[in-house]
């Protein structure tokens, strides 16, 4: 069901306020300081992102206020009752507010899927639209044969090297990728060995379409 109430201001915590907080926490464990600062970031992002204010919340939830206010600074946790009313009324996993996983859906196919995948949220929502746009098939079949063709993994790694990584001269990665046997890497500059990636990429996909067609 969505949520029908009109946005409203609501007061931002800062998250260096919320990190200084929980690392001041005694008693607990950097693991456990860790899930609580997601925990307290993640409610404080869809209290935001719902334009629903600190006071409405804890109205809806059957909490008080300050309460409310500790769980949002990183001061306290609360139990798996309060820790349901909250998920239950953001609309998203319990698991995902108590930062145990990345996944926001409550949709127990998504749930099954991002645990075998990976895949979060806006994939898994982009990939149930492809499969109902009738209108593009063949964007299901591309899509289908990117990830069945024996150069899947290959053409995903340096199409992930190209997206994310930020080579440095001295990178064991980029030592490996285009480096020569003393691992040198030739002083090349980070633009550079992006185009490289893309050139790579670019390849792939066309040795790719080349193998659809001979296949027809």
């Amino acid at each position: 069901m969505k949520d029908k109430r009109k946005p409203r201001a609501i007061h931002t915590i800062d998250e260096t306020i919320i990190i200084e907080n929980v690392n001041n926490l005694r008693g607990i464990n950097d693991e456990e300081k860790e899930k609580r600062l997601k925990f307290s970031i993640r409610l404080n992002n869809l209290l935001e992102k719902k334009g629903i204010s600190q006071k409405d919340f804890a109205s809806d939830i059957d909490i008080a206020d300050s309460s409310l206010s500790d769980y949002r600074r990183g001061l306290k946790k609360p139990n798996m009752t309060v820790l349901s009313k909250m998920a239950n009324s953001l609309e998203v996993s319990t698991d995902y507010l108590a930062g145990l996983t990345e996944l926001e859906s409550i949709n127990d196919n998504f749930k099954a899927i991002h645990r075998f995948t990976g895949l979060s949220d806006e994939a898994l929502t982009n990939l149930k639209k492809i499969k109902e746009l009738k209108s593009s098939p063949l964007s299901l079949k591309a899509l289908d044969v990117l990830l069945s063709n024996d150069l899947s993994p290959q053409f995903f790694k340096y199409l992930g090297l190209y997206l994310f990584e930020n080579f440095k001269s001295d990178d064991e990665l980029l030592i490996n990728v285009i480096g020569d046997k003393t691992g040198n890497s030739y002083g090349l500059s980070n633009n550079v060995i992006n185009d490289a990636m893309f050139v790579r990429v670019q390849k792939m996909l066309m040795e790719l379409k080349n193998n659809i067609d001979n296949e027809k």
